[in-house]
């Protein structure tokens, strides 16, 4: 009986391994589908969800709203910014303005001349722009750089900007400057920008980054850019030896990034964890229900003889 019990236990393990090993597969594939999707002509998302905030700056620009982008990460978000600069500057339809407290005209001169030959009252009037069509308001996207030096008169304009000049057809992107929690009680509110967060990716996004970046052509550059963003990482990154255990045995001139069996093996590792409790969990479960099945036929037999000496 114990025997039985084992061998079907056994089955059912081994039964659900293609089931894994499928499932590996397919999720191994997604992810290098979405990992090619993020390489774009002015550089590589990080997540998808970095892209799409990205895809909302450039509309929210277009539209004339002022934005910040923030993050934990400072860098990353100064990242972001410039590939949301060279997604707008490869767009004909939108003219770039840029403030730089460093050098050039100061901030109060760009927003006279981009504004003299709009009337006042269109810029005031909010029925005024409603009226008009969207194709009648041209689109000039205000770029302020190095925000940290950035005078406080100049972010009473950049907050005028976004309020009282909602209408002036003038989007503006910028950071957080660092210091900005220590401002004073009187500076500039600047709560009317919308905020653009993006979120730092966890300790398994980056390892997955990594075991993916070794398989593509473009790899490289992901991997300088997360060495450049110096995150703080949890655990040591992976190296060209530990990445994956079965890579580690092979010739890299065998390896092919297109076999679904490879795209399998560097997942199989990220998800290492998580299937081996599925398998022990499966185990359990057939275990338990095999001893379950063994007592119910012990005492069924005990009934039986019972029954059998009784007569």
């Amino acid at each position: 009986m114990s025997d039985q019990s084992k061998a079907s236990s056994e089955s059912v393990v081994s039964s659900d391994q293609p089931r894994v090993s499928e499932q590996t597969r397919v999720r191994a594939e997604q992810l290098k589908q979405q990992f090619e999707l993020r390489q774009r002509p002015e550089g590589f998302y990080l997540s998808d969800g970095h892209f799409e905030r990205v895809n909302e700056a450039v509309e929210a620009l277009k539209a004339s709203k002022s934005l910040v982008f923030v993050s934990q990460h400072y860098e990353m978000a100064k990242y972001y910014k410039e590939l949301c600069i060279a997604r707008l500057r490869d767009d004909p339809s939108i003219r770039l303005l840029s403030f730089d407290p460093l050098s050039g005209p100061d901030l109060l001169s760009i927003i006279n001349v981009q504004l003299k030959e709009t009337p006042l009252e269109e810029i005031l009037s909010p029925d005024r722009a409603q009226s008009m069509s969207k194709s009648e308001l041209p689109c000039s996207v205000l770029i302020v750089d190095n925000e940290d030096l950035v005078a406080e008169t100049d972010w009473h304009l950049i907050a005028t900007l976004a309020s009282q000049l909602a209408n002036a057809t003038i989007g503006v992107l910028r950071l957080e400057p660092r210091d900005r929690f220590s401002a004073r009680p009187n500076s500039a509110d600047l709560s009317s920008s919308l905020s653009i967060e993006f979120d730092l990716p966890s300790e398994r996004e980056l390892q997955i980054l990594e075991a993916l970046s070794k398989h593509s052509p473009k790899g490289e550059e992901v991997l300088r850019l997360i060495d450049e963003m110096e995150f703080a990482r949890s655990t040591p990154k992976l190296s060209n030896q530990d990445s994956t255990p079965q890579l580690a045995n092979e010739e890299s001139a065998e390896f092919n990034a297109n076999s679904p069996t490879s795209s399998s093996n560097f997942v199989s590792e990220m998800e290492e964890n998580k299937s081996i409790d599925q398998n022990v969990t499966s185990s359990n479960e057939v275990a338990h229900l095999s001893f379950r099945l063994f007592l119910g036929l012990i005492i069924v037999e005990a009934f039986l003889i019972a029954a059998y000496f009784n007569q």
